[in-house]
């Protein structure tokens, strides 16, 4: 079994978001596992983090999805292979997936939370829907993604995969202590991340101060919210730390906060559960519930008054056992034999007469 793995940026140093992860530590657990993968990718082999042995195709970035779906439905042309997987995001196999299926390969889709639900007005919400629909295997990446899917499409995902976590870079560092009053937040500038929640919490209790990693701002939108953040008496902002880096902040930490509407999986979230810190998230997050272990290893919280009530009062010490044993259950290798699973059964499948 060929397979190629089609996403636009891929890093095992958490460069270009969960996916981009994702992916990174998907190709090489199925190599681990004897599998032939090979990546496509706007990243050069080299940024990508992954051994030299898995080839890396690379084709040149664009910011325009439909160009560069253009690019990839030509690159799987010259490349050999059985089965291409991609995510929905960025529906880089749009252009793909519409030759007849004699004339293409499997086709398998793992599923993000749908734009019909994000954002139904996105331009690229029909060709996402013709992905779902003609693919010939969905997997979500969470059970709440899969109840999502089925709903806003009618279709509903052949499996549900978890996530795996690094455990030989995420891991609890016997030399770092945790800091009783600091909360650890990892993100971006979407607008499901509610950045004007981390806000609102932050100067509701400036007893506990906040480190905030996310990215340098690119607009004059996000310079804003940048600026509101800076100001912040009890606020540290990082731009895109380094892993190792981020492994002791997550290990100092008390509590990692989220205050996300929406997260198909929590990939961030995991990692600091593996550095044994706990969490504090949102009461409508519906998606990380596999993540907070029937509140064994984190809380919820309904309103900014309550968030700030939890992290004053809260003894996170006692959850980050529970916390770092919770993460244990997340493995790419599980992720992998269960991917390599859906595989097998579409290419059985497309063999039938």
């Amino acid at each position: 079994m060929r397979i190629v793995l089609c996403q636009k940026y891929i890093s095992r140093h958490g460069k270009g978001g969960g996916l981009s992860t994702l992916y990174a530590n998907l190709a090489a657990a199925l190599v681990q596992l004897g599998a032939d993968v090979s990546l496509l990718t706007a990243t050069p082999a080299e940024e990508t983090g992954l051994p030299s042995h898995i080839t890396v195709h690379r084709i040149p970035a664009r910011e325009d999805d439909r160009s560069y779906a253009t690019q990839v439905a030509a690159a799987l042309r010259e490349i050999p292979h059985d089965i291409v997987e991609t995510p929905t995001w960025k529906t880089e196999l749009a252009q793909y997936i519409r030759h007849h299926p004699a004339q293409r390969s499997a086709v398998v889709i793992r599923t993000e939370l749908p734009l019909a639900r994000l954002l139904p007005d996105h331009p690229a919400l029909e060709r996402e829907r013709e992905l779902i629909a003609t693919a010939d295997a969905l997997i979500a990446v969470s059970p709440f993604v899969a109840q999502c899917v089925q709903e806003e499409y009618g279709r509903r995902p052949d499996a549900t995969i978890l996530n795996g976590v690094d455990r030989d870079l995420f891991r609890r560092l016997p030399d770092v202590q945790a800091e009783r009053r600091l909360c650890l937040w990892v993100g971006d500038y979407n607008p499901v991340k509610r950045l004007a929640w981390l806000e609102a919490i932050a100067r509701e209790e400036e007893s506990i101060h906040h480190h905030i990693v996310l990215p340098e701002p690119r607009s004059a939108e996000q310079a804003a919210t940048h600026q509101r953040l800076l100001a912040l008496p009890n606020a540290q902002i990082s731009h895109q730390l380094p892993q190792r880096e981020l492994v002791r902040q997550y290990n100092r930490a008390s509590v990692v906060l989220s205050t996300s509407r929406y997260e198909a999986f929590g990939l961030s979230l995991l990692e600091g559960l593996a550095c044994g810190t706990p969490l504090l998230t949102p009461a409508d997050l519906e998606s990380v519930q596999h993540l907070l272990a029937g509140g064994k290893s984190g809380r919820e919280y309904r309103d900014v008054a309550a968030a700030a009530q939890l992290l004053r009062e809260t003894d996170w010490s006692a959850l980050r056992g529970a916390a770092w044993q919770l993460a244990a259950e997340f493995q790419w290798e599980r992720c992998a034999r269960e991917t390599l699973a859906v595989y097998q059964k579409v290419l059985r499948q497309r063999a039938r007469p």
